[in-house]
Formats: C-alpha cells, sequence, structure tokens
C-alpha cells in the first residue's frame, strides 16, 4: 500500500490511506473497511488491491462535495461500495469478508461492551480464515494497547503480527 498526507481544513495534515500490509492481507479478496469516514485514497487504494471492497461509517457524508466525490469514486471503481452503518449492527450475511479493517476507529465505536459487540459482529461476517487489521496512532488511542489486544482476545481473535502502527488478528482456533 502506499501512504499519502493531504491538509484537510480545521485538521492540518493527516495521513488518508495504509501502512504496509500485514503478512497475508494482500492475498484477501473480500475487504470490509469499518469506520472509512471521507478516506477516498485509502478506499480507492484497496479497490485497486482487492476484487470487492465495503466502506461502512456510523455518519453519512454531510456535504454535497463529499457526496459528489464518493458517487465519482464508486463510479471509478465499481468493486466498492460505500454504506452508513454502525460496527455494533453489520448486517452483512455470515462469512461475507476475507478481511476486515479498523483504521483508526476501533476505540472510537464506544466503550467496551460496544467494543465487544462490534467484534462479535465482525467475527461472525469474516469467513474463518479471515484477517482483522487493526490501524492505531498511538498518539490517539483512547484505550491502552494491552486493553486492545484484550478486548480482541476476549472476542475470539488472536493478534499474530504487531507493529508500532497496527495489530493484525486471526480467529482463535
Amino acid at each position: 500500500m502506499y501512504q499519502r498526507y493531504e491538509y484537510i481544513e480545521g485538521k492540518g495534515v493527516v495521513e488518508i490511506s495504509f501502512p504496509e500490509y500485514p503478512d497475508g492481507f494482500s492475498s484477501l479478496k473480500r475487504i470490509l473497511y469499518i469506520g472509512c469516514g471521507h478516506d477516498n485514497y485509502g478506499l480507492e487504494a484497496l479497490a485497486k488491491n482487492h476484487q470487492y471492497v465495503v466502506g461502512i461509517d456510523k455518519y453519512s457524508c454531510v456535504s454535497q462535495k463529499h457526496i459528489q466525490k464518493r458517487e465519482e469514486l464508486t463510479t471509478k471503481c465499481p468493486n466498492l461500495q460505500m454504506k452508513e452503518m454502525d460496527a455494533r449492527k453489520l448486517v452483512f450475511p455470515s462469512n461475507s469478508f476475507d478481511g476486515v479493517i479498523f483504521k483508526r476507529s476501533l476505540t472510537h465505536i464506544g466503550g467496551e461492551n460496544d467494543i465487544k459487540k462490534a467484534l462479535r459482529k465482525v467475527r461472525r461476517v469474516l469467513n474463518k480464515d479471515g484477517m482483522v487489521w487493526v490501524i492505531f496512532s498511538r498518539h490517539d488511542i483512547d484505550f491502552s494497547l494491552e486493553r486492545i489486544k484484550m478486548l480482541l482476545n476476549s472476542s475470539g481473535f488472536e493478534v499474530v503480527s504487531e507493529t508500532e502502527s497496527y495489530l493484525a488478528c486471526v480467529e482463535q482456533k
């Protein structure tokens, strides 16, 4: 993957794409990106590298500019869908995805009970050989890294790879 930075008014320069993939992620075909927000560059990069990508966010695009950019992106990338959806209420069929991405969004779902509920839903929609990729910034984590690992573990996931910017997890065997 690539990293790209853009100036966003009121936020300054922000990262809008992804770090290098964890081992095994690049071969996954069906990806769910939870908390995609306005990360059009990241969504486009995923659509170029995977067969089918769905980006969800709890909040809809509120400005006409964002709605227009999303429409342009889904026209450019027909394998990409974007939906307004809460991670705690995923409506996809079981085993729909090979990979799930939380990019700086897992700890913004709510408290521990909300995160566990979302992770249970993710576990249902993730196929048995799938991977969860939790990308974070150590500067904006609402929970300690150890607490995030505990929540993942108690929800049936095992951390198989860790860097300074992400955790890669699989379903516990």
